[in-house]
Order: C-alpha cells, then sequence, then structure tokens
C-alpha cells in the first residue's frame, strides 16, 4: 500500500476497451488506478510512483509485454508489486 494507505495500480494497455474495463474493477476494488498507453508512458509512471499492483495486457502494439514487465521490475528492486498479465 501507498504511504497514505490506498492501494495503488498502473494499467497498462494500448486500447481503450481494455483500459475502460480493468479500471473500473480496479476501482471497484479500491485502487487508485494510473493508466499508461504504451512502454514510455508506463517507464515515465513507474519512475514518478510506486505501485502495489501492476498490470500489462498481453496485445501491447508494438512491444513485448514480457520485455515491458522485466523493465518495469528493473526500475525499482526494492518494492514488491503484484504482477498480472492479461490477454484480451
Amino acid at each position: 500500500m501507498s504511504a497514505h494507505g490506498s492501494k495503488t495500480a498502473l494499467v497498462v494497455a494500448g486500447d481503450e476497451s481494455s483500459e475502460a474495463m480493468l479500471v473500473r474493477i480496479l476501482r471497484t476494488d479500491g485502487y487508485d488506478v494510473s493508466f499508461a498507453p504504451d512502454r514510455a508512458a508506463s517507464m515515465i509512471a513507474a519512475t514518478e510512483r510506486a505501485f502495489d499492483l501492476i498490470v500489462v495486457v498481453a496485445a501491447l502494439r508494438d512491444d513485448d509485454p514480457v520485455e515491458l514487465c522485466r523493465d518495469l521490475r528493473a526500475l525499482d528492486s526494492t518494492s514488491s508489486p503484484r504482477w498480472r498479465s492479461c490477454r484480451p
């Protein structure tokens, strides 16, 4: 959990339908959700904030979701977000 007590999540999805569905589900579950449409935005978000959960949609355009997960994880080896991969 973040320092303020709320759960935080980052959703990395290349399409609006996946984004909308995941954001709605996570907010219902009490997460403060941030969204990144691609690698660049997700890397920026992850350097600016620690997340309790990071969801990377497997159908990212022009990117390998596994490599993205590795790169995001390497940014902060001291935190341990839960990771989930989704296939639309």
